[in-house]
């Protein structure tokens, strides 16, 4: 069997049933050719399935998901062509080093990842020295 290409999309489907997110998982690898990037256990009785592939692929694969998970299904994600930023910040650590970061939380997956991809569409550059200026600022207010 020719394991699925990688491609433009990611799916990403969030269960509070363990049980039922393995069947959920193999019915969307059995309704389209998709990657899995990851399928297990994220939490005490939370089941997370996120897949890649091809957008039309990726799309039937969810549909089969949500088919399958029913009312278990927490939250879902479809991000069809990803930013950049966050594909590499899926595949391990950045280089260089970066400056600064920023921590979400969100109770489900899925919302974490919906708000890094509108993060990384939108982010500013700031300029050279706005984090020095804005951490000084910060400790002058503190001291009053």
């Amino acid at each position: 069997m020719i394991p699925p290409p990688a491609g433009p999309a990611f799916g990403l489907l969030e269960l509070c049933s363990v049980a039922r997110g393995m069947r959920t998982a193999d019915a969307m690898v059995k309704r389209a050719p998709v990657l899995v990037r990851r399928a297990g256990t994220v939490h005490p009785g939370k089941y997370l399935v996120f897949i890649q592939g091809g957008v039309d692929e990726v799309a039937e694969a969810l549909e089969a998901g949500r088919q399958v998970a029913a009312e278990t299904l927490i939250d879902r994600l479809f991000l069809p062509y990803p930013h950049d930023d966050l594909v590499a910040c899926l595949d391990g650590p950045r280089t260089p080093a970066i400056e600064a970061l920023g921590i979400l939380e969100a109770f489900a997956v899925a919302a974490t990842l919906a708000i890094a991809e509108h993060g990384a569409h939108h982010a500013v550059a700031l300029p050279d020295g706005a984090l020095d200026r804005l951490a000084s600022l910060t400790q002058r207010t503190r001291r009053r």
